[in-house]
């Protein structure tokens, strides 16, 4: 079940979340504790020291990128790799160069990457041509973006 705990600063918050977390951890129950990226190593020395051994190996503390890592691994989704935006633009710029001479949408704007991530949107924005390595390039690209 998740639960928010909010407050000012100085209000108790972090004493109540530990002392609800080493009940928890007491009755056997696991606990998950996310943390902003940063907090991630300091939050987890900080639930060893108030649980000890025994009970800090019922708690987990995650940030929102280690939360998504481990869900991938455990439901079998790690194997899908996933771009940044810059990669998302650096794949998007070599297709469109690759296409150029068949990109009729947003054709004066292909040199930028900026208007090629705003406006760009397979299938609609791109008419690939006819052959079949240009429609194995269209897929591709619209399954990227």
């Amino acid at each position: 079940m998740l639960k928010l705990l909010l407050g000012g600063s100085g209000s108790g918050k972090t004493t109540l979340l530990y002392q609800r977390i080493r009940a928890r951890a007491e009755a056997g129950e696991k606990s998950i504790l996310l943390v902003p990226e940063q907090f991630t190593s300091s939050t987890e020395g900080r639930i060893h020291r108030e649980l000890g051994d025994a009970l800090s190996g019922l708690v987990e503390s995650f940030s929102f990128t280690s939360l998504a890592e481990h869900i991938l691994s455990a439901e079998g989704g790690s194997a899908v790799q996933t771009l940044s935006d810059a990669g998302r633009a650096v794949l998007v710029r070599r297709a469109l160069e690759e296409l150029q001479d068949n990109v009729h949408y947003y054709y004066r704007h292909r040199r930028s990457a900026r208007t090629t991530l705003q406006n760009v949107r397979p299938p609609a924005a791109i008419t690939a041509g006819n052959t079949p390595s240009a429609r194995k390039r269209s897929l591709k690209l619209q399954q990227v973006l």
